[in-house]
């Protein structure tokens, strides 16, 4: 069985059986989660900012901006809220098992990486309001993430129900 793994060169390979024998297949894409115009972790989150700033932040941390689909739009597309009481049931329409997906999600990081990120989403819904949710509002009128799937999985793990949000309304036309 042939597993898509990122390596330490910073590039794709494929490992062609489980027991880790990489063939160092090249693919040119970045790693998965990286945004295209290169991330800034330490830009830190302004619950007051205008407009300009969310998107600044927005554009500097969203790492799920679709180039199609009903999530598609340019951060300049949206108006941009921050909301600290987003009801978490309403991330439902997005996905229906949160749970299942976030623990499928860190059998395979544990594969790749192992213990890397332990602890790390259970910090976070501690303290969630200083790295909000990015989600925006689709062209089907749902909500869809553009940055913190792991932290929603999180939320419906730990039964939180409101979640710290940077929503993005559609500009109407």
């Amino acid at each position: 069985m042939s597993k898509l793994s990122f390596n330490n060169a910073g590039q794709w390979s494929l490992q062609k059986n489980s027991i880790g024998v990489d063939t160092h297949e090249e693919v040119n894409e970045p790693e998965f989660g990286h945004h295209p115009n290169g991330r800034n972790k330490k830009v830190k989150f302004d619950p007051k900012a205008d407009q300009k700033g969310f998107q600044a932040y927005v554009d500097n941390r969203a790492d799920h901006i679709p180039v199609s689909g009903y999530a598609i739009g340019k951060v300049t597309d949206f108006i941009w809220t921050f909301e600290t009481d987003y009801q978490t049931s309403k991330t439902n329409q997005i996905k229906r098992d949160w749970p299942a997906w976030y623990e499928g999600e860190l059998d395979e990081w544990r594969y790749d990486r192992g213990n890397e990120k332990a602890g790390h989403f259970e910090a976070w819904a501690k303290d969630p309001n200083h790295k909000p949710i990015i989600l925006v509002e689709g062209t089907d009128g749902k909500p869809h993430v553009w940055d913190g799937h792991h932290r929603v999985g999180m939320a419906h793990i730990k039964k939180m129900k409101q979640i710290p949000v940077l929503y993005g309304t559609r500009k109407k036309k």
